[in-house]
């Protein structure tokens, strides 16, 4: 990603972190807002859903979260399957929000969250299963962000991407594109492109209403 687009995105999520960590919220909602985010954000429910499934199956213990957002997703697996999940994101107002709700619920022991680029930061350790929900649609070439993550991976990368032919894709264009913050959409041919530019060939692709999620096997010539 280029210094432009890294700073667009930081300051888009920054801007928007308790908004959008507002949309995981269902005690604060309204039954009208609950319907609204159940029904037009069916697909961010559903993927994670799938994501804790395979981490599940795949019985692992140790995660990445890369763009952990407000870091949602990792208080609800830490408290459904016990695991241990380091969570990274760039926007420093999203982590802020991750380590205050991770306090609240006695989970400092399972999570760690910390404030970096991921293609600049230096893990010195590898993780199980790492899953990017919400992150790869950001970069223009989301190819080194997936060679990163294959070497500090051991078993499974799971990555959503918003799908091109959807009817919610124009007004998202329109939206992002009103914030100034860059944003890219997928078919499972772009896909297929982007394996084949990073040497992946095992791999699913998941279509789960406006996004693929895509699940990677590693192969063991790769740990």
């Amino acid at each position: 990603m280029s210094e432009k687009n890294t700073q667009a995105v930081k300051s888009f999520f920054n801007d928007y972190a308790s908004k959008f960590y507002s949309i995981y919220r269902e005690e604060q909602k309204n039954p009208l807002r609950r319907f609204f985010d159940r029904t037009i954000r069916f697909s961010m429910f559903h993927r994670f859903q799938k994501v804790s499934e395979i981490i599940e199956k795949s019985n692992s213990k140790k995660i990445l979260d890369a763009g952990c957002g407000p870091g949602w997703h990792d208080i609800l697996l830490a408290k459904s399957l016990n695991v241990n999940i380091t969570g990274i994101d760039v926007a420093p107002e999203m982590i802020n929000i991750a380590q205050k709700e991770c306090g609240k619920k006695n989970l400092e022991s399972n999570l760690k969250f910390i404030t970096a680029d991921i293609l600049e930061y230096d893990f010195n350790e590898k993780f199980e299963v790492i899953f990017a929900l919400g992150v790869v649609e950001y970069f223009d070439d989301p190819a080194d962000l997936l060679k990163k993550l294959k070497k500090i991976c051991t078993k499974k990368i799971l990555f959503s991407v918003p799908v091109l032919n959807h009817w919610l894709t124009p007004q998202r264009k329109i939206r992002y594109k009103m914030r100034n913050c860059p944003l890219w959409f997928y078919d499972e041919i772009k896909i297929n492109n982007l394996m084949s530019k990073v040497s992946i060939e095992n791999f699913l692709i998941h279509k789960i209403d406006r996004d693929y999620l895509i699940e990677i096997s590693l192969p063991s010539n790769d740990l």
